[in-house]
């Protein structure tokens, strides 16, 4: 009889803990947080019947099946305020049992060495250790309106392009971006001498540079970059449509230091 009950508290006590972590873990979702507390309390009540008898098996696993579906509810419908506190509460009630269940195994077997530590007692020592635990990784479960936030939040896309120059060339020359997507766009000066990048028309909703002593007291976007240095852009394109980039500083256009930007 005792056998049966630890393989029934087992069952049931592991099904129900699992079953409120993956019902508070999957809110929204008690089919499959059901399932995986289900699972889990059939699992633990058949290895703890297992070295009694066909009965134990069957009394752990039917068991661990009701703890895990009762869990899957109770943890879907636990405030997200008191769902640490719940499971505290439950590892307590389980680890206290389970104890219980051992002193009275002890009491039926007892023998002629030592007596057992005081299990009540040990139950508490190993909620108290479960508790510092528990505190110290932060909060087990997300708060769902944090979650809700995140998600509700668009997306910012970013493209990274480089525009390296040397020998009076860009490379690459030809570049094709999308509007609305954020541009971050470097000019890499490997030359000899001073180059610098001018997009002809290119209308923005946003731009912002990194090199504001250089103006050329134009509207277009402008970067400009010393021998080995660099200078980057950020800007958001408006509307599509293919825009050229040149080289403003004396004959570097005519050299072949012209590009295009196409915007879809």
């Amino acid at each position: 009889m005792t056998g049966m009950m630890t393989a029934m508290t087992l069952g049931m006590g592991v099904g129900l803990i699992a079953g409120v972590v993956f019902g508070i873990l999957l809110v929204g979702n008690l089919f499959s947080s059901t399932i995986w507390g289900m699972g889990a309390g059939i699992i633990i009540g058949l290895f703890a019947g297992l070295p009694l008898s066909v009965v134990a098996i069957l009394d752990g696993m039917l068991s661990g099946l009701m703890g895990g579906m009762m869990g899957a509810m109770l943890g879907e419908m636990i405030p997200s305020d008191y769902r640490e506190a719940m499971v505290k509460i439950l590892f307590l009630f389980f680890v206290a049992v389970f104890s219980l269940l051992l002193q009275l195994i002890h009491l039926e077997r007892r023998q002629e060495n030592e007596p057992l530590p005081n299990y009540p007692l040990l139950a508490m020592g190993l909620f108290v250790l479960f508790s510092v635990i528990f505190h110290q990784f932060g909060p087990m479960f997300p708060d769902p309106l944090l979650l809700d936030q995140e998600h509700s939040l668009p997306a910012k896309e970013e493209n990274k392009v480089t525009i390296q120059t040397k020998d009076f060339s860009f490379g690459p020359s030809n570049v094709t971006l999308r509007s609305g997507e954020k541009v971050i766009l470097t000019l890499e000066n490997q030359g000899e001498v001073d180059h610098d990048l001018e997009i002809i028309g290119l209308t923005t909703t946003e731009s912002h540079a990194n090199d504001p002593a250089h103006e050329h007291g134009t509207e277009n976007l402008h970067l400009h970059a010393s021998p080995g240095e660099q200078a980057t852009i950020a800007f958001i394109p408006a509307e599509s449509g293919i825009y050229q980039f040149v080289c403003t500083l004396p004959r570097h256009e005519e050299a072949g230091m012209v590009g295009t930007f196409t915007i879809s």
